[in-house]
């Protein structure tokens, strides 16, 4: 049964009214700091897929994953909580996509999870199952209008890039069915890539520039928003790095915006990587904005390093050989601090961190400082 409350994914699998027909499921919650992280069949095949969803961080949530894994075979697993899920059998988001082809709402096998429930534009991320049991797609829905800008947005630019470039999984469906959106993209096997993963980001974003476009970095839409952002910012913040990159001529590059360990997907018996959660997706960006933000994110949100510690690998990682070929592609080698400098500022500013959000504006101060020279 449902436990007395509203659960936050109610908007798209209500339960019934009085004397409708209803689907049942049977599961497990799993919660984290009281919010609920996963809903996970009952199926212990199913359930470990689902926990695949969960793209656990730290070592300890990697362990305590494992540990949710591994409980899946019991009767009563330690730390779960049984949650059946009663739903509206004419629910549409059941019917329309949970349900999958040729089959009744009854056979749908799903599992979900439910996202940060600090951050704005809240989605719920689906992994439907097809008849043999194996994962047929993704689904990822919200129920509020953040939501339905976020959904929108990657739907739009994935659309219109060719999912081969950006190494992402293609969106097969866009749904819209009253307040509720969603969009189904295939599955793509593979986990978060650990920090110490055979992983060559570069062979990755290569990709993204253009090598055949040369324009001065103002001519790009995103230092228009930069240099909007930082006009909005305190005016007592020295700019040299800006006046730096003014006049320079760069191959524009497509940003992710949130690159990042837990949104890459890596495989590695085969090698292959893919790159999930484009919402924020731009064209017009410098080369080296993405890859600085994934080695800060990974420093600060995976390994847990204090900003002076970040700071110190941000200058090793600027002089690897990789790195500077990388830069160069895009012709940013010249003035690479000044580059990485921009982008964590672009970061920063247009999507405030909701986690650790001091130590990212301490590290910010300290690069500052240490880069922002005239």
């Amino acid at each position: 049964m449902n436990p007395v409350g509203h659960l936050p994914w109610q908007g798209l699998l209500p339960p019934p009214p009085a004397g409708a027909p209803a689907v049942r499921f049977p599961g497990w919650l799993l919660c984290k700091h009281g919010e609920p992280l996963l809903w996970i069949p009952r199926h212990p095949t199913l359930g470990r897929q689902v926990l695949t969803l969960y793209p656990a961080q730290t070592r300890l949530a990697r362990w305590a994953r494992r540990l949710a894994s591994w409980a899946l075979q019991w009767p009563r697993p330690p730390g779960l909580r049984r949650l059946d899920l009663t739903v509206a059998a004419e629910a549409p988001f059941l019917v329309d996509l949970l349900t999958g082809s040729n089959r009744s709402p009854q056979h749908a096998q799903f599992g979900l999870f439910c996202g940060n429930p600090r951050a704005p534009g809240r989605r719920f991320i689906f992994l439907r199952f097809g008849p043999t049991g194996t994962p047929d797609a993704v689904i990822k829905a919200g129920d509020n209008p953040a939501a339905h800008e976020r959904l929108e947005a990657e739907a739009n630019f994935l659309q219109t890039h060719a999912p081969q470039r950006l190494h992402a999984p293609p969106v097969h469906t866009v749904w819209r069915h009253g307040g509720l959106r969603a969009i189904v993209q295939s599955y793509v096997p593979g986990d978060r890539p650990t920090p110490s993963a055979a992983l060559r980001l570069d062979s990755l974003i290569s990709k993204w520039i253009e090598p055949e476009s040369q324009l001065p970095v103002t001519a790009l839409p995103l230092w228009s928003d930069l240099g909007r952002l930082m006009r909005e910012f305190p005016p007592n913040l020295s700019r040299n790095f800006i006046d730096q990159l003014a006049c320079l001529q760069v191959h524009p590059t497509l940003v992710h915006g949130d690159f990042a360990p837990w949104n890459l997907r890596f495989e590695p018996g085969s090698g292959e990587c893919w790159v999930l959660d484009w919402e924020r997706g731009r064209d017009g960006g410098l080369a080296g904005w993405d890859w600085a933000y994934y080695v800060v994110q990974e420093s600060l949100m995976v390994r847990r390093w204090a900003p002076q510690r970040v700071a110190m690998a941000l200058e090793q990682w600027l002089e690897q050989p990789e790195v500077r070929a990388y830069l160069a592609l895009g012709g940013t080698d010249s003035t690479r601090r000044a580059v990485v400098l921009s982008g964590l500022w672009y970061h920063y500013l247009h999507w405030r961190p909701t986690e650790r959000a001091e130590e990212w504006a301490a590290l910010l101060g300290l690069l500052h400082h240490r880069w922002n020279r005239p």
